[in-house]
């Protein structure tokens, strides 16, 4: 189970998204991981950008741009 929240990044004052997940198996440590590299390394109008991932106080997290939401069938930007 995941959780999404909007935040401001203090240092480019930006809006990002946080996804929090609490399944802290060895197993979704690894996933995390996998996912995130593979992801840093693509680059598409329809996939969001990560800007940071991590693991604290027994919760994984994952940084993304924010998408404000759907508009018209396509993701809008945050604003």
């Amino acid at each position: 189970m995941s959780h999404i929240y909007k935040a401001l990044n203090i240092e480019t004052n930006e809006h990002v998204a946080i996804k929090l997940m609490k399944n802290t198996s060895q197993d979704s440590k690894i996933t995390l991981f996998r996912e995130v590299g593979i992801l840093k390394k693509l680059s598409h109008k329809n996939i969001l950008k990560i800007s940071g991932f991590g693991y604290e106080n027994g919760i994984q997290y994952l940084v993304t741009e924010f998408m404000n939401g759907i508009e018209n069938g396509r993701m809008t930007p945050g604003e």
